[in-house]
């Protein structure tokens, strides 16, 4: 599972968590009714700085406000 951390600017959302397909399954720590279910453009090759392209529910390609602060890799598996 992909973990991007957005930049807090003061909004309700700031991290993303994204399956292998770059659709985000978890958003925290609000608004999850909102961006769950979106796909995430090109979520493996984000980096610290880069804006968030991504299709909505709707189909439509849109932009993030906001910027990338961190992207991890949670392990896949028994630890």
């Amino acid at each position: 599972m992909l973990i991007i951390k957005l930049e807090d600017r003061g909004q309700d959302f700031t991290e993303w968590k994204c399956d292998d397909s770059g659709t985000v399954v978890e958003c925290g720590p609000f608004q999850g009714w909102l961006w769950e279910g979106v796909r995430v453009i090109g979520a493996a090759e984000l980096t610290r700085g880069d804006v968030v392209d991504f299709v909505d529910k709707q189909g439509r390609l849109r932009t993030l406000n906001y910027r990338v602060a961190r992207v991890t890799q949670r392990p896949v598996g028994p630890l």
